[in-house]
């Protein structure tokens, strides 16, 4: 859950995580992605801000997707959560409003600090449609081919 774009190595996740299923067994997803299809300027300036702050690097949905059927599993669910987490955005926000918790912040360093400017980028990104919040369901063949 809202890990796995902090991987450095996505395809040997997947592999792994792949082969730890039963036979039938379910795999859920939920991370943030980029929209596809952006333009260099919609990256720059929704994008880019995130995956400096959030040290990850976001995919587009269709990137988890192919990894996940490319080691054998079916897609059974893709979703998009944007609508049922937008109040979220403005809670958080205002958690962060408190200026005892930027002293904090700046005590222990400018990654905490940029870390926390990040949460603004992303409410930025999730209010522009650029950055999505989605789920993807994905299960094993119930009878894997023998090797």
């Amino acid at each position: 859950m809202e890990s796995i774009s902090h991987y450095q190595r996505l395809e040997d996740f997947f592999v792994s995580a792949s082969r730890l299923l039963k036979p039938g067994g379910a795999f859920a997803i939920i991370d943030w992605f980029q929209k596809e299809n952006l333009t260099s300027a919609e990256t720059k300036k929704f994008i880019q801000p995130i995956e400096k702050g959030m040290l990850c690097e976001l995919q587009i949905m269709d990137d988890y997707e192919q990894y996940l059927i490319s080691n054998g599993l079916q897609i059974t669910h893709r979703e998009v959560l944007n609508k049922n987490c937008a109040k979220t955005w403005d809670l958080g926000l205002g958690i962060i409003k408190n200026r005892s918790f930027w002293a904090l912040a700046a005590k222990y360093g400018s990654n905490i600090v940029s870390h926390l400017k990040a949460f603004r980028a992303m409410r930025a990104g999730f209010a522009s449609g650029n950055f999505v919040y989605g789920l993807i369901v994905a299960r094993a063949p119930s009878n894997p081919p023998r090797l």
